[in-house]
């Protein structure tokens, strides 16, 4: 686990998040864990891999899970950009 701001743990690195999204990405992140369905912040299964969901914190970020035994696992946050550049075919 990677140490944030304000010394919580939090289960994925979200460092390079600024500020403004980092209590919102916690706030995503142990809402999905307590059961809530990651539709209700705009989350989408991906095209080429049902298994992985993005949420995305604003026009800028992302955050992104895998399902293990049908619960989201938060794997991993990412810019926007950096994440159309890891669709398929791009």
């Amino acid at each position: 686990m990677s140490t944030g701001s304000e010394g919580s743990e939090d289960p994925i690195d979200l460092s390079m998040l600024p500020p403004a999204h980092l209590e919102s990405a916690r706030e995503v992140i142990r809402r999905i864990g307590e059961g809530e369905s990651h539709t209700r912040f705009k989350g989408k299964r991906l095209k080429h891999d049902r298994r992985r969901i993005s949420v995305p914190l604003g026009r800028h970020w992302r955050l992104l899970f895998v399902e293990v035994d049908k619960r989201p696992v938060p794997v991993g946050c990412m810019s926007h950009s950096a994440y159309n550049g890891r669709k398929p075919g791009r």
